[in-house]
């Protein structure tokens, strides 16, 4: 019997990564991967601005990366930069029966917190708890319609169908939060190219969400955490106690990890995804794949383990 097999889509401005994954028993494994390095402006990843040059060239480039993986298949799940959108965490007080009541209600209370220079705004939320009080803690995805419109038109002009969409940094940290126990309170850096996510969990909740565009020098990395450190909820004291782990595709990863040591105060686990230890002998034969194309995976198996 034929596998269903599931495609994960990655954008960023300097490539296009393509992963198809299989249900092995428990576990994933990675059939194929494929990457497309794009021109220097093909991507500008933008809240408001158009993010593709030529869409129809992306559209192209999409076909070309995804044919040799995908088979008969035509859904896929998508991950997009996460310049392109905007998180906001914050609490919902009014309770709510439906999706779209819990939409309308965060529009109404997020209304002086909305990108003014947006006009039509796509919004999207995932409850990450419920407070003793009832409240419940909701983490906010915003774009503008007419940017996330082009990268679904891109997708849909390929012959595929987005049956996901989530930002980068998200899906970076879910291929790691399904391998890692990660404890209770917990710092999680990503750091791909010139774009550095930092998360920060408190009870396995996420408390603080931030990305920012970063020259590849340590230096900058070190003072733009240290920057946002310090707006932190609850202060260092709250953060000596978290364990702090760190992905990188830098090739100077461990003198970076060294120079962090500093900031936080102890060691940072520095991530290895091990990738080869998913893959297929097919896919063994190709050569593993590099360290980034991790956010793909992440986001496949969310499609993957959404289908269970």
């Amino acid at each position: 019997m034929l596998r269903r097999t599931y495609l994960g889509l990655s954008f960023d401005s300097s490539r296009i990564q393509a992963v198809a994954l299989h249900r092995q028993g428990k576990g994933v494994q990675l059939q194929a991967a494929r990457s497309f390095a794009l021109k220097p402006g093909a991507l500008n990843p933008s809240l408001r601005d158009a993010n593709l040059a030529n869409p129809q060239e992306i559209a192209e480039i999409i076909s070309e990366v995804l044919q040799p993986l995908a088979g008969r298949e035509d859904r896929l799940a998508l991950s997009l930069p996460d310049q392109a959108g905007r998180v906001i965490l914050t609490e919902i007080e009014a309770p709510f029966k439906t999706k779209q009541e819990g939409l309308d209600i965060l529009r109404w209370q997020l209304k002086k917190s909305l990108p003014s220079e947006l006009s039509d705004i796509c919004l999207d939320f995932f409850v990450l708890n419920r407070g003793d009080t009832g409240r419940l803690r909701v983490v906010t995805s915003i774009m503008d319609c007419g940017v996330l419109d082009q990268y679904q038109d891109a997708v849909e002009q390929a012959g595929y169908h987005a049956l996901l969409i989530d930002f980068h940094s998200f899906n970076l940290f879910n291929y790691y939060r399904t391998r890692l126990d990660m404890g209770e309170d917990f710092i999680f850096i990503g750091l791909e190219g010139r774009v550095l996510s930092l998360e920060i969990f408190q009870g396995r909740v996420l408390v603080f969400h931030r990305v920012r565009d970063i020259a590849e020098d340590p230096d900058q990395v070190f003072q733009e955490l240290n920057r946002s450190l310090v707006g932190v909820q609850g202060g260092q004291t709250a953060l000596r106690r978290c364990a702090v782990y760190l992905h990188c595709d830098w090739a100077n990863a461990g003198t970076l990890r060294e120079s962090l040591a500093g900031l936080f105060e102890k060691e940072l686990q520095l991530l290895d995804p091990h990738v080869d230890r998913l893959m297929s002998p097919a896919a063994q034969s190709l050569g593993r794949p590099g360290t980034s194309v991790v956010a793909a995976i992440g986001v496949g198996e969310r499609l993957l383990w959404g289908a269970a």
